[in-house]
C-alpha cells in the first residue's frame, strides 16, 4: 500500500539545490518526524547505528512500532528513492535485531520530495 502526503516547504527551490546531500537527508528526515509527530506517534530511536544497518526513524502508536527508512525522491528524474538490494537486506537484520526489543514491529520506506513538497509512503515494504 502506498499514500500520498503533500507538506508545506519551509525552503525555496533555490536554498533547497544549495545544501550537501547530508543536509538534504536532515531537512527530509524533519519532515518526517513531524508527520508522524502530528499523527500523536511516539518517537523512539533516531539514526541509530547498533544494528546491521543505521536506522533513520523508530517510531510507536497504537501497540505496534514503525521501523521508518527516509530516502530523497527526484521528481524530474522519476527516482523513487529506490534502495539496493544490498541495504535492503541490512535493513531485514536490523528489522529482525529490533523485533526482539520491538515489537510487533513493522517496516515503511518513505520518499521525499521537498522541491514538490510531498512524499510517498510505502508500508511494509521489506517484505
Amino acid at each position: 500500500m502506498v499514500e500520498f502526503v503533500n507538506k508545506q516547504s519551509i525552503f525555496s527551490t533555490c536554498r533547497y539545490r544549495n545544501l550537501s546531500s547530508e543536509q538534504k537527508g536532515y531537512l527530509n528526515e524533519f519532515f518526517v518526524i513531524n508527520f508522524f509527530l502530528q499523527k500523536s506517534y511516539k518517537w523512539v530511536l533516531y539514526r541509530s547505528k547498533k544494528y546491521f544497518s543505521e536506522v533513520d526513524l523508530l517510531f510507536f502508536y497504537k501497540g505496534c512500532y514503525h521501523l521508518i527508512e527516509v530516502k530523497s525522491y527526484n521528481s524530474s528524474s522519476f527516482d523513487m528513492g529506490v534502495i539496493s538490494n544490498k541495504q535492503k537486506q541490512r535493513l531485514k537484520k536490523s528489522f529482525l535485531c529490533l523485533q526482539k526489543n520491538f515489537s510487533p514491529l513493522r517496516a515503511h520506506l518513505i520518499s521525499v520530495d521537498v522541491l514538490q513538497k510531498q512524499f510517498y509512503i510505502f508500508f511494509d515494504f521489506l517484505y
